[in-house]
Order: C-alpha cells, then sequence, then structure tokens
C-alpha cells in the first residue's frame, strides 16, 4: 500500500501589493454605491435663498408712530422680492429692501428729517457708508422727510423705484 501525505496542500495566499486592476474596480464599486446610498437617503433640496417678507405690518406700524408720509413702493413693484422690512421707533427709521428682476438688490430708506437739513445730510452719508456695496444712490424729501434709494440696481430699476414710491424719476 501506498502512504497518503500527512499534510494538506493550500494555495499561496496573494501578497498585499499585488492586487490586480479588476479588485480595485470591485472596491472602488462597494464605495460607490455605499456614496450614492447616503446621498440618495440625505439628499434635500436646495431652497430658495431669497427669504420674501411681508411689508404691510412694517408699513402700517410706521404709519401709526411718525407725522410724516411713509411711502409704500412694495404692491408697485410686480417682479420684485421684498426681502426686509424694519421700523425703529426709537429712531423712526423705515427701511425696505428688494431683490429686482435682474437679480440686483435695492433698498429704501425714510426718516422723518428735513430734506435740506445738516442732519439729514449726515444720515444720508452714514446709511451709504453702512450699506457697503451700493453703487447708485438717490436722495428725494421735503421739509418733512427724506427719503434714500441705493443698491446695486441698474438705472432702470432705480427709475421704477422711485416711481413706485410716487417720486418722479
Amino acid at each position: 500500500m501506498s502512504e497518503q501525505p500527512s499534510y494538506t496542500v493550500r494555495p499561496a495566499r496573494k501578497r498585499r501589493g499585488f492586487e490586480t486592476v479588476r479588485d480595485m474596480v470591485f472596491s472602488l464599486g462597494a464605495v460607490a454605491v455605499c456614496v450614492a446610498v447616503i446621498m440618495a437617503v440625505t439628499h434635500r433640496g436646495m431652497p430658495n435663498p431669497v427669504k420674501v417678507v411681508n411689508t404691510a405690518a412694517v408699513v402700517t406700524q410706521a404709519n401709526s408712530s411718525v407725522s410724516w408720509q411713509v411711502r409704500n413702493p412694495n404692491p408697485r413693484l410686480r417682479e420684485w422680492r421684498a426681502t426686509s422690512a424694519r421700523f425703529s421707533p426709537t429712531s423712526k427709521v423705515l427701511e425696505f429692501g428688494w431683490v429686482t428682476p435682474a437679480g440686483q438688490w435695492a433698498g429704501m430708506q425714510q426718516i422723518g428729517l428735513a430734506f435740506t437739513s445738516q442732519q439729514s445730510k449726515q444720515w444720508v452719508a452714514k446709511v451709504l457708508a453702512d450699506s457697503g456695496n451700493a453703487n447708485s444712490s438717490i436722495v428725494r424729501g421735503n421739509s418733512d422727510a427724506t427719503y434714500l434709494f441705493y443698491g446695486t440696481a441698474n438705472s432702470g430699476e432705480m427709475r421704477a423705484l422711485l416711481s413706485a414710491a410716487g417720486f418722479t424719476p
């Protein structure tokens, strides 16, 4: 009789560093599937970054608190999106902000200072300095109030804002 060997032959293991392209493709595929599953589960649609606000309540509050004519151009600016409306009872300043149809911004501030007064000129200079990147500004007013229009909107949009506020451009 012949004798059986007392050991079992096993195939040699692959040494690290000698993986094949096929192994790498399978690994990348597994990672891609995991990433796709995570993205599908956690993906949320991008909301519109412009938050539109209602200006009516702020205008009502300002009208009941000031003696000068509050101008509200918002109802006449059809394609414009109002993004801010604030009234400060202490300083009696009413402020609006919009995103124009062209994607630029425009602002309007109103204060109860006589248009020709030194205080009015100082206030306008401060608002424009604080606005940062306003490339155009228009000031209108009378003996009761000063109205400042400013922003990055083009000249046609600024004329539309002036007209909506009841001023001749």
